[in-house]
């Protein structure tokens, strides 16, 4: 009788402490406020796509107009909006995609992938959802999304490198034409199909409205993205802040 309580028991505490390790393991990979992954599940599922894909392609995506929003709005709003559209790009994540915040409002989207023009179309889905939020908590908004993609072949890809370029993109993203049916990598990527990632920072000295700065991609990585001044996306204006370097006219849509 004692030897079976005494079994019991242990099966017990051995269950116990399997599933507090499973729920912390979830948690230290989870965003708090989104509930999407974190840069942690991110690093995770990037190194399981290299292993299993040709292609691997990250898409990092700002809000445009955020702090506005806030300042208007207040913080507590602004959190709903971004859980709305965490909300939206987990919806349309298909195939191994995984979305993930990065910090405020910054998101990821790890894009596994067999072309570059599969991963840029993936990018323009993205946007295409967020932009479908208009109304949170009953306050009509106009939601918008930056991104910039960059992919590259799973055997020479890295994170880092991926994330700096894909940043640089997004930021001109912010200034130049949308894409279309006709061009959907228009303003997301510029074709590099069989570079290898140790290319991918010279690329950048190209991009507009931005000199090359190769310690951006380490920012980048570890915080959320400046909005952009003066620019108008999609008819809506980003809120005016001081920064360094030429500042590229918005091209009429």
């Amino acid at each position: 009788m004692l030897t079976h309580l005494a079994l019991t028991l242990t099966t017990t505490t051995t269950v116990a402490s399997g599933l507090c390790a499973y729920r912390l393991r979830g948690r230290l990979r989870t965003d708090p406020l989104t509930g999407l992954g974190n840069r942690l599940a991110l690093v995770e599922a990037f190194e399981r796509a290299r292993r299993r894909t040709p292609m691997v392609a990250v898409a990092l995506g700002d809000m445009n107009g955020f702090k506005a929003l806030n300042d208007t709005h207040g913080h507590r709003f602004g959190d709903r909006v971004l859980v709305e559209v965490a909300t939206r790009l987990r919806r349309c994540a298909v195939g191994g995609e995984l979305p993930v915040r990065l910090h405020g409002d910054e998101f990821a989207v790890l894009i596994p992938c067999s072309t570059t023009d599969r991963a840029c179309r993936r990018a323009d889905d993205y946007r295409a959802a967020v932009d479908s939020l208009d109304v949170v908590d009953g306050q009509p908004i106009a939601a918008s999304m930056a991104f910039g993609v960059m992919a590259a072949p799973s055997g020479t890809a890295e994170l880092s490198a991926l994330l700096a370029t894909a940043d640089d993109r997004m930021y001109g993203d912010k200034h130049i034409t949308h894409p279309t049916p006709e061009a959907p990598c228009a303003g997301l990527f510029h074709p590099l199909e069989g570079m290898t990632s140790h290319a991918h920072p010279h690329d950048r000295q190209g991009l507009p409205g931005r000199p090359a700065d190769p310690a951006r991609g380490a920012r980048a990585a570890g915080r959320g993205l400046a909005d952009q001044p003066g620019v108008v996306h999609r008819g809506r204006p980003v809120p005016d802040r001081p920064r360094q370097g030429p500042v590229r006219p918005a091209q009429a849509e």
